[in-house]
């Protein structure tokens, strides 16, 4: 049985597996490595990826995007008359996932290791490995973004060298800062940011282009079509300075106007935003800029040309932008799994990895009701790792010591993500004689073990700390795992249902000669529905293939109609 990786992404997701000395990316049941995270229900069937995909237009009140920003929330999502929290949505995506990987390598799954963003905490990492539960698999391991790309971007490499990791993905970013040498690649720095992404670029254009152009309040549907023209305009900006095009929502017709410039107006708080978070990466690892010597972007959302230009603004040096740079988390996952399987090709590599919030407890503040926080595992403590502080008592004839365990960086404890909370017995004796020892114990996959020893009694307590605040108890799990077992796939040909969806989608959008074309392919995917004989299926799916894709890449002015020009 296979140990697989999965890059569990905001706007889609791989899965990989360590084979024949490499990583090699799994292909899903279309031939293509990446799979859209969306999720449709519709009757009690499920589709996820690239079919889901075309539905959040023609079908937007039962499909979901960008859900794993919620991951750990307590978001709940109404579809298909059931609600859904973003741990069971992103278990659909698993489940496809490990089905890719077990058609294509003809064996069962034995667990996965599963990437998440540096700056995920607790509550968040706990989610991820239990969607992988719902989804039937068993996920041992938690890997860092950032780290899985650093570990792909130096696999055949030994010399030394610094670099920075700079991950833009669709709803996150994350900033590490890693030291190569030999087999070794060692995190010293992250710092990040759960809500700037690829999906903050797509807002702040939707917020401008409504301002613009006077858009009146928009439909959940027009939102799809006006975010879709969005993702297709930010791309042609990376080749050309300009884009414009003409979007069709209910309320009428939009000319949309972008360039370079005005995104880069536009954007100009997301870009110091991103500034800070490389700059908190930097004061903790005691580096300057001219320290980099390879800026290394990751995350689909670093293709953004404005993004490129700021980091060379910034660094002084051409950031490295690949064809991989979609793919290098999904490898890199798939090198922890083959050193997780103790392959003989890759045992020897060596990944450290480091703690991405300060760990600590609540203490007394002479003077206030604010309880100070003690920090006991410092951020970027490299994992796993064991810290002990010893605190006092603070009144005389005080029998029990209680705190509060925290996760953050704010002075004031109540201001950070509390765990959980313990409590020891001790003799009574006047305020300052009675110490107790805390232990906090950290592993790679983010769990807290915490031990409080008396030192007068040598009474031991111990807990293991993850954040149970909207986590399922195992319990629960059961119950869900039943209520997902319940969803069926659908079991047509996919394929044709993926050329149907999309042009449903290019119908809804467009108008003129272009709706009517699309009118006409969705009559003869219809008709195509009842053919019986195999070549005569796939000759017609390869031919409308081919018509959609030329429909969908024309140009917006090819079918315009009189009357419609501003």
């Amino acid at each position: 049985m296979a140990i697989i990786g999965i890059d569990l992404g905001t706007t889609n997701s791989l899965v990989s597996v360590f084979k024949d000395g490499k990583s090699i990316l799994i292909p899903n049941q279309f031939g293509e490595v990446l799979t859209p995270s969306v999720v449709s229900v519709e009757n009690g069937k499920v589709v996820v990826g690239k079919i889901a995909k075309e539905r959040l237009i023609t079908h937007t009140e039962n499909t979901v995007a960008a859900f794993k920003v919620f991951m750990g929330s307590d978001k709940i999502y109404h579809i298909d008359a059931h609600d859904y929290t973003p741990i069971e949505l992103s278990a659909m995506i698993i489940k496809q996932l490990v089905e890719d990987a077990k058609n294509y390598l003809q064996e069962d799954i034995q667990e996965a290791v599963i990437s998440v963003p540096a700056y995920f905490n607790d509550m968040k990492r706990v989610a991820t490995k239990q969607a992988g539960e719902l989804a039937g698999i068993k996920v041992d391991r938690i890997i860092n973004e950032p780290s899985a790309a650093a570990l792909s971007a130096r696999i055949h490499q030994s010399n030394f060298e610094t670099l920075l990791v700079f991950d833009l993905g669709g709803g996150t970013l994350d900033v590490s800062i890693v030291d190569c040498f030999e087999d070794v690649v060692e995190i010293i720095a992250i710092s990040g940011d759960n809500h700037l992404g690829g999906e903050d670029f797509n807002r702040t254009i939707e917020d401008y282009f409504i301002t613009t152009y006077s858009i009146p309040p928009l439909s959940q549907k027009d939102r799809s079509i006006l975010l879709r023209n969005i993702e297709e305009m930010k791309k042609e900006l990376s080749e050309k300075e300009s884009s414009e095009r003409r979007i069709y929502l209910s309320s009428g017709m939009c000319h949309a106007y972008l360039s370079r410039d005005i995104l880069l107006k536009i954007c100009e708080k997301l870009l110091f935003r991103m500034k800070s978070v490389i700059k908190k990466a930097l004061v903790d690892a005691h580096l300057n800029v001219s320290d980099i010597e390879r800026l290394i972007m990751v995350g689909g959302s670093s293709r953004l040309i404005v993004v490129q230009e700021y980091l060379e603004y910034l660094f002084h040096k051409q950031p490295e932008v690949d064809d991989q740079v979609d793919y290098l988390v999904g490898l890199g996952c798939g090198y922890v799994a083959g050193i997780k399987e103790r392959n003989e090709d890759i045992k020897d590599k060596v990944l450290t990895d480091i703690c991405p919030f300060s760990l600590g407890i609540d203490t007394y503040n002479y003077g206030s009701k604010d309880l100070l926080y003690s920090i006991i595992i410092e951020r970027n403590t490299t994992l796993p790792c064991s810290c002990h502080e010893l605190y006092t008592t603070i009144r005389h004839g005080q029998k029990k010591v209680e705190f509060k365990i925290y996760q953050g960086e704010d002075v004031i404890a109540k201001n950070n993500h509390c765990l959980g909370e313990m409590s020891i017995n001790v003799p009574k004796n006047v305020a300052g004689a009675e110490c107790i020892d805390v232990c906090f114990t950290y592993d790679i996959n983010g769990i807290l073990d915490v031990e409080v020893t008396s030192l007068s009694t040598q009474e031991k307590i111990h807990s293991v700390f993850t954040s149970h605040e909207n986590i399922l108890s195992q319990e629960e799990i059961e119950v869900k795992l039943k209520e997902l077992e319940q969803l069926k796939k659908k079991e047509e040909d996919l394929e044709l249902i993926y050329l149907y969806e999309k042009a449903c989608r290019i119908f809804q959008e467009s108008v003129g000669e272009k709706r009517k074309d699309a009118g006409i392919i969705i009559e003869e995917i219809n008709r195509l529905k009842k053919a019986k004989k195999m070549i005569e299926l796939t000759k017609s799916k390869r031919n409308i293939m081919k018509k959609l894709e030329q429909l969908d890449t024309q140009s917006p002015f090819i079918y315009e109609e009189e009357g419609l020009i501003n």
